[in-house]
């Protein structure tokens, strides 16, 4: 279904409750994601160099709702390096920084 369908047909209220039962739904894998994260497991541990440290944890995908991210604000002289930079960069010229 395309988007702009969905948001035509569900109201923000289902949209949410959708969105907790896939918070409750996702985060706990059933009998055979269990099973398929093991064969994961294994598979990284014999590419691993350190097969140890290869823990079930790192296997598991979890569900995230969009969460905004917050920019961190730059200051004047972090954007006119930034400027030069990409110049130079695109010129061709190399700085040497001090």
């Amino acid at each position: 279904m395309p988007l702009r369908e969905c948001t035509e047909a569900h109201t923000h209220r289902e949209y949410q409750a959708a969105t907790a039962w896939l918070n409750g739904e996702m985060n706990h894998p059933t009998v055979d994601q269990h099973y398929m994260m093991r064969i994961a497991q294994r598979i990284q541990q014999s590419n691993a160099k350190q097969p140890n440290k290869v823990d079930l944890k790192h296997q598991m995908l979890s569900f995230i709702t969009g969460k905004k991210q917050t920019k961190k604000a730059i200051t004047k002289d972090q954007t006119i390096e930034r400027s030069k930079a990409g110049w130079f960069g695109g010129l061709g010229i190399n700085r040497n920084k001090k």
